[in-house]
């Protein structure tokens, strides 16, 4: 009889902990409205684990598991909360561990709201100066520093900025913006900021949180006041949470429209080596589908959770847990640094709904806040829809105020241009019926998503300061673009990065520089001075341009007349589009200028008599009216 060997395996299971890898947001404040507070906790296994409060008046409301076990999401009530440090106890069978939260007193104090005094000045931070050598290269990200190639970074930084703010104030601004300056970790074409892979850092090739903070209060010193650009609508490819989720909706299938994905992990659905699949469902780029009582189901489904680029992963914002985390992590920025105003990328495209819960609570909170939407459309009425207006619009109303006129771009491009026609600014103009409040949307001539003005004017620098005088003296928040004021003119149809060029003086071997005013060209510093000249003049009369009336005249012979008017200041401005000399007809004038005999002008001093008023060809006019 054989024996039969038992042979018995014993399989030692090593214990394996769960770890804790983010907490966001890292902190927070007592004195805000809204009571509850949503903290996202990202580790291994956290699926099992147990949470309790220790050592504070904050109550732990309840705690959600998702999709993803790796992921709790705790929700705290604040009523009773105090200022101060205390422990999130975080265990589970095998382990314990404690994470030290803060929260703070509320202490946000702005230098006053943005309004239609200020004049807003569009930078680049990676395109303006690079003030921090030492980042141009940092361990572990995709991208680096490569002058060579204007698609690349080019080193500029928050530092370079923070170097800078004299050149601000100098030149007459009172409003920052600069395009995103979070990590974006993406492998190529990540100077822009558009791609964030991390929206409570600020990227490292940039500077530090630090750095934005000392950023916004060096320029509040100076009464500057700081925009930050917000993107809700999406993600970068890269972004932390891209291999492992959340939850199966917390962003839009890349492939199947409406359909939720089939794993945790993008790349398991993505092939990073081949983006560009037939099947890959890019965004409409059509707000109509919006307003367009006749859009079908599929335009509407493709506008809406389409992605925007193959780079840029189209957020949910349907899902409960990240419209929470969206709207905290904007709060947090604006507490955090005392931020003035937000400037929100593609307001159209995210889900509507969200918009308007987010902007409500914004507001809520910060009842002076400025916040301007990008809603690139295709007429008026469009861009109304997506402002508070008068349009008696019955499905939808929006909760934000103002947007980024696109429509007053193409107006003034469309006059100034060759053979450009100057009565399309009055027939912009017209239609400010639409609006809630038009003096409070941002107008602006150029910016980093469209061609340079001096470009589209053929290098014409009299059209160039027709066009600005405009600008800095019609109703709204005027947006200046950088490098206009040095007659930038790549070509953006050919590279974005080339449209996007670096600034000259803030690179350590640049031969001409703005900063030091070195080998300037004559044209630069021709229209350099007549825009310093207006905006210095604009900024010593701020009350003015905050609460002067509009009154214009349709026009005649290309030349645009208009007034602003004020207790008793009345400005004069005429806009000459024509390439002669012209008279004034000064009796259809005189409901304006009254009594009035003299105009001064604002610029230059000088005095001209209204009853035999002249202007030059292809030139513009600023007049302060004097008896």
């Amino acid at each position: 009889m054989k024996k039969i060997l038992l042979i018995t395996i014993v399989i030692i299971t090593k214990l394996i902990a769960f770890e804790i890898e983010r907490v966001e947001p890292s902190n927070w404040w007592v004195g805000f409205k809204e009571k509850r507070l949503q903290i996202m906790l990202y580790g291994k296994d956290l699926e099992n684990c147990n949470v309790e409060l220790k050592n504070t008046k904050a109550r732990l409301f309840k705690v959600d598991k998702v999709d993803n076990k790796n992921y709790l999401f705790l929700t705290l009530d604040l009523t009773q909360a105090q200022p101060g440090i205390f422990d999130i106890v975080i265990k589970d069978k095998k382990d314990i561990k404690t994470i030290k939260y803060e929260l703070k007193l509320r202490k946000y104090q702005n230098v006053g709201k943005i309004t239609p005094g200020d004049v807003i000045y569009l930078l680049m931070p990676d395109r303006f100066a690079n003030g921090d050598i030492n980042n141009d290269k940092v361990e572990g990200y995709y991208e680096q520093v490569d002058l060579n190639n204007v698609d690349a970074r080019q080193g500029g930084d928050l530092r370079g900025v923070i170097n800078n703010l004299n050149y601000f104030e100098n030149l007459g601004i009172t409003a920052l913006w600069l395009t995103p300056f979070q990590e974006n970790n993406q492998k190529k074409y990540s100077y822009h900021g558009y791609a964030i892979t991390d929206f409570y850092k600020v990227d490292p090739r940039f500077g530090s949180n630090n750095d934005y903070k000392e950023l916004v209060d060096k320029a509040h010193k100076k009464n500057i006041k700081v925009i930050m650009d917000m993107v809700y609508n999406h993600c970068g490819l890269y972004h932390w949470w891209m291999r492992d989720l959340p939850s199966y909706d917390w962003v839009h299938h890349p492939y199947e429209l409406g359909k939720k994905l089939t794993s945790l992990n993008i790349f398991d659905i993505v092939d990073e080596n081949n983006l560009y699949k037939p099947e890959f469902k890019r965004t409409n780029y059509n707000p109509s589908t919006v307003t367009d009582p006749y859009a079908s189901e599929y335009d509407k489904l493709r506008f809406n959770k389409g992605w925007f680029d193959v780079a840029m992963a189209d957020l949910n914002q349907n899902n409960e847990f990240l419209a929470q985390y969206l709207i905290q992590m904007t709060i947090w920025w604006i507490e955090q640094n005392n931020l003035d105003g937000l400037r929100i990328d593609t307001y159209p495209y995210p889900e509507k709904s969200f918009m308007n819960r987010l902007v409500t609570n914004i507001y809520n909170e910060y009842p002076n806040f400025y916040i301007v939407g990008e809603s690139w459309t295709e007429d008026v009425n469009k861009e109304a829809f997506w402002a508070q207006n008068n349009i008696n619009t019955s499905f939808f109303k929006t909760s934000i105020k103002s947007v980024i006129s696109f429509k007053f771009m193409n107006a003034v491009h469309d006059a100034f241009r060759p053979n450009g026609n100057i009565y399309e600014l009055y027939k912009l103009l017209s239609q400010d019926f639409v609006y809630y409040e038009p003096e409070y949307n941002m107008t602006f001539l150029d910016n980093h998503d469209v061609q340079r003005i001096y470009r589209i004017y053929e290098n014409d620098k009299n059209a160039l300061k027709i066009a600005l005088t405009f600008l800095l003296t019609t109703r709204g928040i005027p947006q200046i673009y950088y490098g206009t004021e040095v007659l930038m003119n790549k070509d953006m149809s050919v590279s974005h990065g080339l449209g996007r060029e670096r600034f000259p003086g803030g690179w350590e071997n640049d031969s001409i520089s703005i900063f030091t005013h070195s080998n300037l060209s004559a044209d630069v510093k021709e229209v350099y001075y007549f825009m310093q000249n207006l905006l210095k003049w604009r900024k010593d009369n701020k009350e003015f341009f905050e609460k002067a009336k509009l009154i214009h005249y349709i026009p005649e012979n290309q030349l645009y007349i208009y007034f602003r008017i004020y207790k008793n200041q009345t400005i004069m401005v005429l806009l000459n589009n024509n390439d002669k000399d012209l008279s004034v007809n000064v009796e259809r004038l005189k409901e304006n200028i009254q009594s009035y005999t003299v105009g001064i002008d604002v610029i230059k001093g000088i005095k001209y008599n209204l009853s035999d008023l002249k202007i030059r060809g292809n030139s513009s006019l600023v007049l302060e009216l004097s008896k």
